[in-house]
C-alpha cells in the first residue's frame, strides 16, 4: 500500500504521497489518471487505447514535435504500437472531441493541456492541488446527528 502523511493544521489537513515510477510513460498515465479523476466527467474518460496514444501525444508536443516528423512516428509505434499511419487523425480527431487536445492538420502540431506540460528530463515532478470547500457542506455533516 502506498505511504501517505497526514498534517492537521487547524481546520486544513494536507495529504503527501511519494510515488516511485518506472518510466515516463508511467509518469504521463499517472498523470492521466489522477486528471480523469479530478477535472473528467467518467462519461469523457480515454479508452485503454486512447490512453496509450495520448501517452504518446503528451511526449510529442512537450518535444515540440510535428505528429508526422519520423521522430513522432517513432514514440507513436513504442508506445502506442501504432500500426497505420492514417490512424494517427482518427485518435487526434477522438481525443479532440473528449477535449483532452488540440491538433492542427496544418501545422501538425499537438497541443495538450497546462496540465500535461512539464520538462520529460525531470527527475522529480510535484503536483499541488488544493480542494477548497464550507465546513458542513456535506448533507446531514455537523447537523447534530452525529452518532445516531
Amino acid at each position: 500500500m502506498q505511504e501517505i502523511e497526514l498534517v492537521k493544521d487547524g481546520s486544513n489537513t494536507e495529504l503527501t504521497s511519494n510515488i516511485e515510477l518506472s518510466s515516463l510513460e508511467d509518469v504521463i498515465s499517472t498523470m492521466i489518471d489522477f486528471y480523469q479523476a479530478v477535472f473528467v466527467h467518467p462519461d469523457h474518460w480515454l479508452t485503454k487505447q486512447e490512453r496509450k496514444f495520448f501517452v504518446a501525444c503528451v511526449m510529442i508536443s512537450n518535444l515540440k514535435l510535428k505528429y508526422t516528423s519520423s521522430r513522432a512516428k517513432r514514440i507513436f509505434k513504442e508506445v502506442f504500437n501504432l500500426k497505420r499511419q492514417s490512424d494517427v487523425r482518427g485518435y487526434l480527431g477522438d481525443l479532440e472531441q473528449k477535449g483532452i487536445l488540440t491538433s492542427n492538420v496544418r501545422t501538425k502540431d499537438i497541443e495538450i493541456h497546462e496540465f500535461f506540460k512539464f520538462d520529460l528530463t525531470a527527475q522529480k515532478l510535484r503536483l499541488e492541488v488544493t480542494l477548497n470547500y464550507e465546513n458542513g457542506s456535506i448533507r446531514g455533516y455537523n447537523s447534530g446527528n452525529q452518532g445516531n
